[in-house]
C-alpha cells in the first residue's frame, strides 16, 4: 500500500483508523523461500498521508488481531497511535503527529504469542499534550533505538520513567540512540518533517 491519501475512513465505527488488518488464513506458497511453506513476505505499508480523525482511536494504522509481518513505513500519520496487536511488526521512518502512545498498549512481541518481536526504530513521534502522560512503549523486548519523540509529557508506559532514565538502565540496549525533546513542537516543524517523508 503506497502512495494514498486516506482520512474520514472511520466515521460509524470509531475504533479503528484508515487502515486496519487483522489475521488471514494460512495457505501454501513459495514466495518466501522458494519452497513451498505457508510462511508469508512482509505487507508493505509506506509514503502515505493518513489521518486518523473521526475517532479513529487506534491511529492511522491499527495492526489488529492476528495482523503478522507488516513493514509500516515512511508514512505521515496524524492522531491517534500505532497499533502492534500481534507481533511481527516493524515501523520505522514514520513522522507520526499528534500522537496519544506510541507502542504503550500492546507487549512485544505481542499479545497473542507471535514470536517475531515488534520493532520501533528511526521514528519520529510528536506527541498530544496529556496529562497523563504520552505514553511509549511498555519496556518489553520492543527492539526501539534510534526514535526522535516531542512533548513535555513522554514517558515509559510501564513505569513511567522519562526516557533518559530509562536509557541509563541499561546504556546497551534500552532505546540506543533515541531521543526526548521536552517540549512541543510547533506547527512549522511537524510539516516540514511530513514533507520529508513524503518525498514532497
Amino acid at each position: 500500500m503506497h502512495q494514498n491519501l486516506i482520512f474520514n475512513s472511520c466515521r460509524e465505527s470509531a475504533d479503528h483508523g484508515p487502515i486496519n488488518s487483522w489475521d488471514r488464513q494460512p495457505f501454501v506458497t513459495t514466495v518466501a523461500t522458494g519452497k513451498a511453506s505457508a510462511k508469508m513476505l512482509p505487507r508493505n505499508i509506506s509514503r502515505n498521508f493518513l489521518a486518523a480523525n473521526y475517532g479513529g482511536t487506534n491511529g492511522a494504522i491499527d495492526n489488529d488481531d492476528g495482523s503478522i509481518h507488516f513493514e509500516n513505513n515512511h508514512n505521515f500519520q496524524v492522531y491517534g497511535h500505532q497499533k502492534f496487536k500481534t507481533g511481527g511488526i516493524r515501523s520505522y521512518g514514520n513522522v507520526i503527529a499528534y500522537a496519544s502512545d506510541f507502542g504503550a498498549q500492546w507487549g512485544a512481541p505481542g499479545s497473542l504469542g507471535e514470536t517475531t518481536p515488534n520493532a520501533m526504530f528511526d521514528n519520529i513521534v510528536f506527541f498530544n499534550p496529556n496529562p497523563k502522560g504520552c505514553q511509549y512503549h511498555n519496556e518489553d523486548q520492543w527492539h526501539a533505538r534510534n526514535n526522535t519523540l516531542y512533548g513535555a509529557c513522554v514517558v515509559i508506559a510501564k513505569t513511567k520513567k522519562t526516557l533518559p532514565e530509562w536509557q541509563a538502565e541499561d546504556p546497551q540496549t534500552h532505546d540506543v540512540g533515541s531521543r526526548w525533546f521536552n517540549f512541543t513542537a510547533g506547527s512549522g516543524t511537524i510539516i516540514d518533517a511530513a514533507r520529508r517523508v513524503l518525498l514532497l
